[in-house]
């Protein structure tokens, strides 16, 4: 009874070889694939890890991936959350493919999304003893309200939430109206955001555009040779058209033509 005990104990361990993963330099490569599925640069990356706490520069980012270096304990944790690594053992196990293989950056990050959705949902998640609590100030205003005064405490009420479904860097919350943002946002959905006046190009940020709120995917492109003098403004600077991007097919892009004013970036 005792072997058949240390072989239950034991048994999920064999594949793995520290030493081996190590000579491969299996922790570089896959982070360096986990990057390349999401789409982002070395210096995106160093980013993403500095949202999180994390002070790290490119040139670091490059010698992991390399084997030169390794990440320590609380950057790897970090790592495997912006990567959207479910089973850490798994994912740096030589012998393992890296999880979600078809998936692209979008879609790793819609998974991630759907599953702290889940997470944050008491119809679904796993009841925790005792749970850690963190309380957050949610918006009161729906997304069809005025929204020029938004960040005005009274608008505001604070809600307890599982700490371990609250991302770093919250500030305050606020709740999804409608489909457009489907299927990564779900209307009523409450979704953390983080305070930002300026977003890059890419994020999923929180805005107000001619009194109206959106949640909308942020994106700038640089106009054609034909439209240069469109987005010429009076010192001969050119700036980017400013699109505000829906994930739900059925509703188009929105124009920008002046007037957005940016809330924040939303962590999930």
């Amino acid at each position: 009874m005792e072997k058949k005990r240390m072989r239950v104990l034991t048994g999920n361990s064999g594949s793995f070889r520290a030493d081996r993963a190590r000579e491969r330099n299996t922790v570089g490569r896959r982070i360096a694939e986990a990057r390349s599925r999401a789409g982002w640069t070395q210096t995106e990356l160093a980013g993403r890890l500095r949202e999180c706490g994390v002070s790290v520069q490119p040139p670091a980012v490059n010698k992991w991936e390399k084997g030169e270096t390794l990440p320590g304990v609380y950057t790897l944790a970090a790592l495997t959350k912006i990567l959207s690594v479910g089973d850490m053992m798994r994912f740096f196990d030589e012998h393992a493919d890296p999880p979600a293989e078809s998936l692209n950056g979008d879609g790793m990050m819609m998974l991630r999304r759907y599953r702290e959705y889940l997470e944050s949902d008491p119809r679904y998640a796993r009841p925790l003893r005792e749970a850690p609590t963190v309380w957050v100030p949610v918006s009161t205003l729906p997304a069809s309200a005025g929204w020029g005064d938004f960040l005005e405490e009274e608008h505001f009420e604070r809600m307890a939430f599982p700490a371990r479904v609250v991302p770093w860097g919250t500030d305050f919350a606020v709740r999804v109206h409608g489909d457009s943002m489907e299927p990564a946002y779900h209307d009523g959905q409450i979704v953390f955001v983080e305070r930002a006046e300026t977003l890059r190009d890419g994020d999923t940020g929180l805005f107000s555009l001619e009194d109206e709120g959106y949640i909308k995917i942020y994106r700038e492109e640089f106009p054609s040779p034909e439209e240069a003098e469109e987005f010429t403004d009076s010192d001969g600077a050119l700036h980017p058209r400013v699109r505000l991007i829906s994930l739900n097919p059925a509703y188009p892009p929105i124009e920008v033509q002046g007037g957005l004013r940016v809330f924040g970036r939303i962590l999930c």
